[in-house]
């Protein structure tokens, strides 16, 4: 069982890899309709080519986002069971870079749903309302839901790997409980963040649907 749940931080980060996976997928399927289209893409060819570079510049970060958390999972305290693993120079790197990875990820994708919002609010369309219906979509609703239990799964994780490793009165049976509970949970964040990308895709996706010209 301890093995088990010693990988799952791992193979949890799969969902990362789908995620990248999915992106691609939308940028080259894109890529595909211009060809097909004459450069058109779907009714706007200069669109269509933002809509690439937009899933193309995902895809790659969340990839590096995936490599990076794998990278710093295979020298935490739970992977190695070493309560000071947390000290070395490779951890210490490895984590540095997860985090600029992930938050470099969230941070471009913010932008680009903002420049898209921007986008379909500035320019004329052929629907009633131009304003692409954001609270009409239900892709928001689950990345709203899957941003939540990503954050408590993340916030519980922290707990339980800092009373694993910074508290002196910590024993052998108490670290291994702790470093168990943290490998659920923070398996579990990588879940839902990586559902929550999936969603943000789909919501991001559904804007050039909506959006079109006059």
């Amino acid at each position: 069982m301890n093995d088990a749940l010693k990988f799952y931080p791992l193979w949890s980060n799969f969902i990362y890899f789908f995620a990248f996976l999915y992106s691609l997928i939308i940028a080259i399927a894109t890529q595909q309709k211009i060809k097909q289209t004459n450069g058109n893409g779907n009714g706007n060819g200069t669109e269509s080519k933002y809509k690439i570079f937009y899933f193309s510049i995902m895809s790659l970060f969340i990839l590096l986002t995936f490599i990076a958390s794998m990278v710093y999972h295979c020298y935490t305290p739970s992977f190695t069971e070493n309560k000071n693993a947390n000290e070395t120079k490779e951890f210490k790197i490895s984590l540095i870079a997860d985090k600029i990875m992930a938050g470099s990820s969230i941070f471009i994708a913010a932008i680009i749903f903002i420049v898209r919002i921007i986008k379909i609010k500035t320019t004329k369309t052929n629907k009633t309302n131009n304003w692409f219906p954001l609270f009409k979509d239900p892709n928001f609703y689950w990345l709203i839901l899957f941003i939540i239990l990503s954050i408590i799964c993340w916030v519980i994780a922290g707990d339980h790997v800092d009373e694993a490793t910074n508290d002196e009165e910590c024993d052998d049976q108490c670290f291994n409980v702790n470093l168990d509970a943290y490998d659920i949970f923070h398996s579990n964040w990588h879940i839902f963040a990586g559902l929550a990308a999936i969603f943000y895709l789909s919501m991001l996706n559904n804007t050039y649907y909506y959006y079109k010209k006059e």
